[in-house]
């Protein structure tokens, strides 16, 4: 769950890959539809965390028109 409550999840699987899994959600504040991403149980060591963590801190920080562009992260109480 988002701790904003900004962002409803759907059950809808957009894609997936090595460490997460890609939902459709939506944006509630802005009307729009995005994507969730969230990774998965398997992946939850330290590393693969904290490595997928930096990576979220370095990409919020690109403005590039042929990037997409993260509007939210954050990590739940298990990880």
């Amino acid at each position: 769950e988002d701790p904003s409550r900004r962002y409803l999840r759907y059950s809808t699987v957009l894609g997936t890959g090595s460490f997460k899994v890609v939902y459709k959600a939506f944006d509630q504040e802005d009307g729009v539809e995005v994507a969730w991403n969230q990774i998965l149980p398997d992946a939850k060591s330290k590393k693969v965390t904290d490595s997928v963590w930096k990576e979220v801190q370095l990409l919020q920080q690109l403005d590039n028109k042929n990037i997409l562009k993260i509007m939210a992260a954050w990590r739940s109480p298990d990880g």
